[in-house]
C-alpha cells in the first residue's frame, strides 16, 4: 500500500512540474486581455490575442516544456482522469454555445447569472482534476470579473477583464522566466521518455 502511494505521489509531482512553466497562466491572461480589449474598443482584431494565447500554450508545451522536462507517459488512471476532464470541458463549451444562442434569441432573463456560476465552477473542477491549484485562484477572480460585468456592464466589466488578463500574464511570466533559467535545454541530448506506471 505504501509503495503504491509513493508511486502515485511521485507521478503527481512529475505531473505538476508541467505547470511550472506558467504557460497556462499566460494563455488565460491573453484570453481575458483579448476579450476585455475587444469589449472596450469594439475592435475584433483583439481576438487575435486570444488565438495567440492558444498557439503559445500548445507550441510552448511542445517546444519549451517537453524538451526541458522530457516526455512522460503517465499511468492509465491519470490518463483516464484527463480524458474525463476533456469530455466535461467539451460538454461545457457546447452548453455555453447553446446558452449564448438562447440568450441572443431573447431566452431566459437569468442566462448571464448562470454564466457567473458555470464558468468559475468549470475552472474549479479543472483545478481539482488537473492537480493545478492556481486555477482555483483564477476561478475566484473570474467569478469576481463576471459578477462585475453582470452588475455594471461595460466599461467596468471590460476593465475587470483587462486587469485579470494582465495579472495572469504577469504571474505566467514570473513562472516562465525562472523555469527557463532552472531548466536549460540538455546540450546534445535527445528528449528523454519516461514511463510512470
Amino acid at each position: 500500500m505504501s509503495n503504491t502511494f509513493s508511486l502515485k505521489e511521485i507521478e503527481r509531482q512529475a505531473w505538476t512540474r508541467y505547470f511550472e512553466d506558467g504557460l497556462w497562466d499566460i494563455w488565460l491572461g491573453f484570453m481575458y486581455l483579448g476579450g476585455g480589449l475587444r469589449s472596450l474598443t469594439g475592435n475584433l482584431w483583439w481576438y487575435l490575442l486570444i488565438a495567440a494565447g492558444v498557439l503559445l500554450l500548445i507550441g510552448g508545451k511542445r517546444w519549451i516544456t517537453v524538451p526541458r522536462l522530457g516526455y512522460i507517459k503517465f499511468s492509465p488512471w491519470r490518463e483516464t482522469r484527463q480524458m474525463r476532464l476533456k469530455i466535461i470541458v467539451v460538454a461545457a463549451v457546447l452548453l455555453t454555445a447553446v446558452l449564448v444562442f438562447w440568450g441572443l434569441r431573447g431566452g431566459w432573463a437569468y442566462t448571464g447569472w448562470l454564466f457567473v456560476l458555470l464558468v468559475p465552477a468549470l475552472f474549479l473542477l479543472m483545478a481539482y482534476m488537473m492537480d493545478f491549484p492556481r486555477l482555483a485562484f483564477y476561478a475566484i477572480l473570474i467569478a469576481g470579473t463576471m459578477l462585475l460585468t453582470q452588475l455594471y456592464g461595460d466599461p467596468v466589466g471590460a476593465y475587470a477583464q483587462i486587469a485579470l488578463g494582465l495579472l495572469a500574464t504577469l504571474i505566467g511570466l514570473a513562472h516562465l522566466l525562472p523555469f527557463l533559467r532552472h531548466n536549460p535545454l540538455p546540450a546534445g541530448q535527445d528528449t528523454e521518455r519516461y514511463d510512470h506506471r
